[in-house]
């Protein structure tokens, strides 16, 4: 099954090999192939443009992709 991983950081001091390294793991064990990473370092609640939030979503609805992989949910949906 064909997934992307969506990673964000709200700040410069987070960092989101944490994330990415979780994210892997978990789709290894159920067998994802990982199409592509994508990537956003902004506050959920200050921007409201999120190109990268808006590339996975066009994919998914293009049926390109059949999971997004969050690490948690808050990092998807603020």
């Amino acid at each position: 099954m064909k997934a992307i991983i969506y990673l964000r950081t709200s700040t410069t001091e987070q960092h989101p090999e944490k994330q990415k390294d979780e994210c892997m793991a978990f789709a290894k064990n159920l067998g994802y192939e990982i199409e592509n990473i994508f990537y956003e370092q902004l506050s959920g609640f200050k921007q409201i443009e999120r190109p990268e939030y808006e590339k996975v979503k066009t994919m998914a609805k293009n049926r390109e992709i059949q999971a997004v992989i969050v690490w948690a949910l808050d990092r998807w949906v603020r």
